[in-house]
């Protein structure tokens, strides 16, 4: 059985579709019994479409302060390539055409959604299961310092629809974004938190997710999912009840 080890150095050739039938099957049959190696390949092939969509809009170079961040995560992945080296692939994937696609997400919601849903994945398959539970207060803290988000974040006790599970910076806008991260009935859930932009009410499908965006006062609000669209509106309807708190 292939092991997640002997999985990266296949990673890139099965991507390309250079890998003999055998070999392949391999992998398949590893990523079918792996849900982290399965999200993080997902990951990296979303970039890799979303980049290949979108290559004609990234004519504009990143910029040093950017390029030297890429330099720095790549010169020090070594420390822990063996834990994450598809993720941080995905990322820095992600962080070369930043610069450019951020533009271009300002004028569409379809490449906002599928910047966050990449994230989203990326977020997943770094999380660890069984983590210590998330300090609300603590949260709504950071929300309102790091970000100027003043509204907390959504939560509850054991009847809740979703359950916190972590909080974190977003690459996306060079990290002006709160990522909220949640389960659903074991499954991963996402709510991202866009500054200085209301954008109008949709729901869009992309990367096998549903992303169901709405305005939340002079932001914008991105819940992600694997949820059918009854799913996402009885979320989304529970977030901004419990934002109101």
């Amino acid at each position: 059985m292939l092991t997640c080890t002997e999985l990266d150095r296949l990673a890139t050739p099965y991507l390309d579709e250079e890998l003999p039938g055998a070999d392949r099957e391999t992998v398949d049959s590893h990523l079918r019994a792996c849900p982290p190696c399965r999200a993080r390949l997902e990951a990296e092939a979303g970039a890799r479409a979303l980049l290949h969509a979108r290559r004609g809009t990234l004519a504009e170079p990143a910029p040093p302060a950017l390029r030297s961040r890429c330099a720095r995560a790549a010169t020090s992945s070594r420390r822990w390539h063996r834990a994450v080296p598809l993720a941080l692939a995905a990322t820095l994937i992600l962080a070369v055409g930043a610069y450019a696609l951020y533009a271009a997400s300002g004028r569409s919601t379809q490449l906002l959604a599928a910047e966050l849903t990449l994230d989203h994945m990326k977020c997943f398959a770094l999380q660890s299961a069984g983590g210590p539970p998330m300090n609300l207060p603590t949260v709504d803290a950071a929300l309102a310092r790091r970000f100027g988000w003043q509204e907390g974040a959504p939560a509850g006790g054991a009847d809740a629809p979703i359950h916190l599970v972590g909080a974190r910076r977003c690459f996306y806008a060079d990290g002006a974004v709160a990522h909220l991260l949640y389960r659903h009935d074991g499954h991963a859930v996402s709510l991202f938190l866009v500054p200085n932009t209301a954008r109008a009410r949709q729901l869009v499908s992309v990367l096998g997710h549903e992303a169901l965006v709405w305005p939340e006062h002079d932001w914008t609000c991105v819940l992600i999912a694997r949820e059918p669209p009854r799913e996402m509106e009885k979320m989304a309807a529970y977030m901004r009840e419990s934002m109101a708190r």
